[in-house]
């Protein structure tokens, strides 16, 4: 059985990353924020593209990334990397890995409510990051926004910060129960067998118009002044996930058209897209978020029962 080794706050990201590999992790080096640089980091790999988010992008071209990500070999040997202030994150498909990424006491509180077996957990600040590991047969998906609070992320695919990294916000992310990896308990099993139901093929999202006719759009269907703004500006904190959710939610509730909400995330010239265009799969990404708020606002509209 998996465990997730114990590394000491001072230990530097390559020597981290070398206890991960011995306990069959794939790590993978991203940047590491430092307060007062230009974006939060000033590394070279995001310092002139103030969308990406300083301390967790990562240090890697896009095919080694790729690879990564996908199940490949580990993405590069840690005695090669960049340099030797990144910090360290683990690829979670090819780790075997499902991570409950819990913002905050409430949806830590109601996922202890639903089951939480003993296992491996990261914290950082009121942040908990609780290891399992994923069955077999289970989708490597990413299951996000769920539970009374929307603050559970059931996370299988994809990348998470780990020990002994540094946050945006000065916080560590500090191992807190060490041990074993336990299976992932049933009910974020069926979150993530739910949310790969909910993933449109990037065919279902043809070309929208062009970024005038966008904005023509967007006043018609009398879409808020702050969404408006997060579209061209951002937000500012450094959470992309979370702006684009709310964002796309946004539209979706005031009936602009997917195909107008997709040239939104294609403009180069707008902050919203940047976490979108930078992805192997862009329009899968999208299209989980357009099925899933369609779904909810649908099932809220529709007959009282």
């Amino acid at each position: 059985m998996t465990e997730l080794p114990f590394v000491a706050e001072a230990e530097p990201a390559r020597a981290a990353a070398f206890h991960y590999l011995r306990a069959g992790l794939h790590p993978l080096p991203v940047c590491r924020p430092v307060p007062g640089a230009p974006g939060g980091c000033g590394c070279p790999w995001h310092r002139d593209l103030p969308g990406h988010a300083a301390g967790k992008t990562p240090c890697l071209g896009s095919g080694d990334l790729r690879r990564a990500l996908e199940g490949g070999p580990p993405a590069r040997d840690p005695g090669t990397w960049p340099w030797e202030g990144a910090n360290v994150a683990l690829a979670l498909r090819p780790s075997g890995l499902a991570v409950l990424d819990l913002d905050g006491p409430k949806a830590a509180a109601e996922a202890a409510a639903l089951g939480l077996p003993p296992s491996a957990g990261v914290v950082r600040g009121d942040h908990a990051h609780r290891y399992y590991r994923l069955p077999a047969g289970v989708p490597a998906a990413r299951a996000v926004r769920r539970g009374a609070s929307g603050r559970i992320d059931v996370l299988a695919a994809g990348y998470v910060v780990a020990p002994p990294s540094r946050h945006v916000s000065g916080e560590r992310y500090a191992l807190r129960c060490p041990g074993p990896i336990a299976p992932l308990p049933g009910w974020a099993v069926e979150l993530l067998r739910r949310a790969s139901e909910h993933v449109r093929p990037a065919s279902a999202l043809p070309e929208g118009p062009p970024p005038p006719e966008v904005l023509g759009a967007l006043r018609t269907c009398r879409v808020p002044a702050w969404v408006l703004e997060r579209i061209q500006a951002g937000d500012g904190t450094g959470d992309r996930s979370r702006t684009d959710w709310s964002v796309t939610r946004a539209l979706v509730e005031r009936g602009v058209p997917d195909p107008v909400i997709a040239a939104i995330y294609r403009n180069p010239e707008w902050r919203i897209g940047a976490k979108y265009r930078e992805r192997r799969d862009p329009d899968r990404y999208l299209g989980a978020m357009l099925c899933r708020h369609h779904a909810e606002i649908g099932a809220r509209s529709g007959p009282e029962r």
